[in-house]
């Protein structure tokens, strides 16, 4: 089984967690080599995207431990780790090769020679072991992250810069070009669904510039995408627990308004977060359809049904620099052509 999002390095060989490990494939589909951590079948298992740095090592997380591999599928180093929602934890890099990754309730900072550098310690027990966000990291390797109820700005030498309680059980988080930190976010409430909205916050403080609440969310999981001239898009849903659209929608965060730029027709329920490309393409996927949108106004650029039973969306995806566009479902990896 495919287990993770597949992630392409620059000669458009595409990185995948399966059940039996961590593959590499060529831009044709064809395996080119298989690194399984372990003989167990719970610590060989790759649910995370790798990490692909720009002199090729490849980094990974198991369910006990972080992995550096090279190109040709050797295993370079391993570090122990332990801890809830290993399996999940997502990694970022530092400007001085730094990783990052989450080691239960505390985020842990791991060195390029496999020994520990630091590790921050929120000094909360998590409420949910999937209540952790992928990292975000400015150009001065400041990390931020959300953990339960708050969003964490950590400096690079791991100690708290602020902390922000938005009293949202799932956040997702975008850095915008002005360094302004967008936040999708939302809380489950009985019988009225999941609650929360949309937040443009200052970097430096975390005090909110603006927001677009009051909204049923049922998408907080899914990142939000900003352009380099930080118009920022995001996937929403308004109206109940029960009876809901969920839509693509567009915000001029140039203007700091809370009002949306576009919105696109109603999507499916199920749903991958948003990839935006440099030339002005926005990709979604819902459970049976790709759909490509034009950034600038929203338009409807194309669309691709799967014939199959397999969903689209499960682990959606990358965008290679000829267009290819990368997805999978448990058992199908898919290119597509743009």
């Amino acid at each position: 089984e495919f287990n993770s999002r597949p992630v392409l390095d620059s000669s458009g060989n595409i990185y995948i967690g399966r059940a039996d490990g961590l593959a590499k494939y060529s831009s044709a589909g064809n395996l080119i080599w298989l690194f399984s951590p372990s003989a167990d079948v719970i610590e060989k298992a790759v649910y995370t995207p790798p990490l692909i740095t720009s002199n090729g090592t490849i980094y990974f997380r198991g369910a006990l431990g972080l992995y550096a591999v090279n190109q040709d599928g050797q295993l370079r180093w391993r570090y122990a780790l332990s801890g809830t929602s290993g399996n999940y934890a997502a990694l970022a890099i530092l400007s001085d090769g730094t990783i990052i990754t989450q080691l239960a309730e505390k985020i842990t900072a791991i060195n390029q020679d496999a020994t520990l550098k630091w590790i921050f310690d929120p000094g909360r027990a998590m409420n949910s072991s999937n209540s952790i966000g992928a990292f975000v990291v400015d150009s001065s390797d400041n990390i931020f992250v959300t953990i339960d109820n708050y969003i964490y700005k950590i400096s690079a030498a791991g100690s708290l810069i602020w902390e922000k309680n938005l009293g949202s059980e799932y956040s997702s988080l975008a850095l915008g070009p002005d360094n302004t930190l967008y936040v999708s976010s939302a809380s489950w409430v009985p019988v009225m669904g999941f609650q929360g909205g949309f937040y443009a916050l200052d970097v430096n403080d975390g005090s909110t510039k603006w927001s677009d609440v009051g909204s049923f969310n049922n998408h907080a999981e899914l990142a939000p995408v900003v352009d380099s001239s930080n118009k920022v898009y995001v996937i929403m849903s308004y109206g109940g627990a029960w009876v809901s659209s969920t839509k693509l929608q567009s915000y001029n965060a140039a203007n700091a308004t809370s009002t949306p730029g576009w919105t696109s027709a109603n999507l499916g329920p199920y749903l991958a977060a948003p990839i935006l490309t440099s030339d002005g393409k926005i990709y979604v996927t819902d459970q049976k359809t790709l759909k490509t949108f034009s950034a600038s106004d929203g338009a409807l650029l194309g669309s691709f049904n799967a014939e199959d039973n397999g969903d689209l969306y499960t682990y959606f995806g990358a965008v290679g620099r000829n267009g290819t566009i990368y997805t999978a479902n448990a058992y199908i990896l898919y290119a597509i052509d743009d």
